[in-house]
């Protein structure tokens, strides 16, 4: 007798093996009790009840800190501001803190800091001092209010959690980004032949009357020095921007002497 076939129910449940789930598991969402309590803000005196450690374990739990490669959780409600972002959607690693005691100094601003205070880059150029910068009225009194430049935009983040709504002494000091716009990019050029006597002033005079860099933004000419501490006989100019370091190529009379040595140049990347 001819071989029996076999029977298609065998034959369909081998074709519908399933293959494995390579998707990603969701995120796990916050349970309702925990956004509940998370959210109370004023409770009654007769529950014991510690609010700074509810939300820093709330934000423990939910941030996309400990849950790496997946979208943020969804702030509590009634939350002061929405949880951190990730390190690479924060917008700036420059924090400006408001109402600031108009006595207030770098020391007492680095208490206040405390753990994030090593965390601030040490900057002392474009009016920064030690990484902070302090506004100032016309006539230098403060403002109440300063610019801290931290190391990375992480470091930014973690510190503007824990700075945000702190007091020094009475005042309550309230934190956030500073966006500052893209500085244009400055041209640049190096001074060739410089007799060893040469100063920052002999080359300011020098280009008299060219749009260099202001030197209140740490970009005056710098006179380059051996290992030794000697002169090279170079020297770094910046300008304004790129136009006018072209200009300067162009129309600026080179045969001009600085104690009595010609000067060659040589053009650099604009910074």
């Amino acid at each position: 007798p001819p071989p029996q076939r076999q029977s298609s129910s065998l034959g369909a449940r081998k074709a519908a093996v399933p293959l494995p789930d390579l998707r990603p598991k969701p995120p796990k969402m916050p349970l309702r009790g925990d956004l509940t309590r998370a959210s109370w803000l004023n409770p009654t005196n007769s529950f014991e009840f510690n609010y700074g450690k509810r939300r820093k374990d709330f934000i423990f739990k939910y941030t996309p800190v400990s849950q790496t490669g997946l979208p943020p959780a969804p702030p509590p409600p009634g939350a002061l501001r929405p949880l951190p972002l990730p390190g690479e959607d924060i917008p700036a690693h420059r924090v400006r803190l408001k109402n600031l005691p108009m006595t207030c100094t770098l020391e007492m601003l680095r208490d206040y800091l405390g753990k994030h205070a090593p965390k601030v880059m040490p900057w002392d150029r474009d009016g920064y001092k030690e990484g902070v910068l302090f506004d100032k009225r016309d006539d230098g009194s403060l403002t109440g209010e300063c610019v801290v430049k931290f190391e990375s935009k992480r470091a930014a983040m973690y510190a503007l959690v824990d700075i945000d709504r702190g007091h020094i002494g009475t005042k309550l000091i309230f934190a956030c980004y500073e966006i500052v716009p893209a500085p244009v990019d400055r041209g640049r050029l190096t001074l060739l032949g410089l007799p060893s006597k040469t100063s920052v002033r002999d080359v300011t005079v020098f280009f008299s009357g060219w749009l260099l860099a202001p030197e209140a933004d740490g970009h005056d000419p710098e006179i380059l020095l051996g290992d030794e501490g000697e002169p090279t006989g170079q020297a770094v100019v910046t300008f304004m921007d790129v136009e006018a370091c072209d200009h300067a190529l162009v129309h600026f009379d080179w045969n001009k002497k600085v104690h009595g040595s010609e000067i060659t140049f040589e053009p650099m990347p604009p910074i």
